[in-house]
């Protein structure tokens, strides 16, 4: 079975040095954001395990890219720089 669109993927650290650090609060904050504005078909965030990057997190990888120390605000910058490609 094949989509007729493309979805693309956040990928968000959900390891506990992540968690403690707020990727919790940035994933809920993408999901709300994908939601109200009905991007869902469009976007998925992706929780993952440890990125071994634990003293930088949240971390987010996102196209290809990998960004530290995320907050909510960035993580939304990012989200529509994904969508714009």
């Amino acid at each position: 079975m094949q989509s007729d669109t493309l979805q693309k993927f956040i990928f968000i650290c959900s390891a506990k040095s992540c968690s403690k650090n707020g990727s919790e609060e940035v994933k809920s904050a993408l999901k709300a954001y994908i939601k109200s504005n009905g991007l869902k078909k469009e976007a998925l965030i992706v929780k993952t395990k440890c990125m071994d990057f634990c003293k930088s997190g949240p971390n987010v990888v996102s196209n290809g890219q990998l960004y530290h120390k995320v907050s909510v605000k960035e993580a939304k910058e990012i989200l529509r720089e994904l969508l714009r490609d």
